[in-house]
C-alpha cells in the first residue's frame, strides 16, 4: 500500500512539474515575442485565445465591446504587463518575467469572467 501511495505521489509531482514547465515556457516565449521585430505587426491571436485578447482589450480600455481585429503582440504584452504592475515609464525598458507572470494570472481570471458573462448575455438575449 505504501509503494502505491509513493507511486501516485511521484505521478502527481511529475504532472505538476510538467504544467509548471509549460506555463514558464509560455511566459518566456511571450516576453520574447513582445520584444521581437515582428511584434508590432503580428496579431496577439497567435499567443492568446479569442476570449483572452478580447477580455484583455476590454478591461484595459474600459470598453464593453472588443475590436474586430486583435491588437499586436507588442501591445498585448504591454497590456498584460500593466495588469502585473508594469508602469511603462520612459526608461523602464521592456516588461520582465515577473510582471508578465502576474499579469497572465490576472488575465486568466478576467478572461474566465469574460467567457461566463458573454455566455450569460447570449442566454438572456441582451447581446
Amino acid at each position: 500500500m505504501i509503494e502505491r501511495a509513493r507511486g501516485e505521489t511521484v505521478l502527481l509531482a511529475v504532472q505538476d512539474t510538467t504544467a509548471l514547465n509549460l506555463s514558464t515556457h509560455r511566459h518566456l516565449a511571450l516576453s520574447r515575442a513582445g520584444r521581437g521585430p515582428r511584434s508590432a505587426t503580428a496579431p496577439a491571436s497567435q499567443w492568446l485565445s479569442e476570449p483572452e485578447w478580447q477580455a484583455l482589450w476590454c478591461h484595459t480600455h474600459r470598453s464593453a465591446t472588443p475590436p474586430a481585429q486583435p491588437p499586436s503582440t507588442r501591445a498585448a504584452v504591454r497590456m498584460i504587463a500593466r495588469l502585473g504592475g508594469f508602469l511603462g515609464r520612459k526608461h523602464d525598458g521592456e516588461p520582465g518575467m515577473i510582471v508578465l507572470w502576474r499579469g497572465l494570472q490576472r488575465l486568466h481570471a478576467i478572461a474566465t469572467a469574460w467567457e461566463i458573462f458573454t455566455q450569460a448575455r447570449k442566454v438572456v438575449g441582451n447581446a
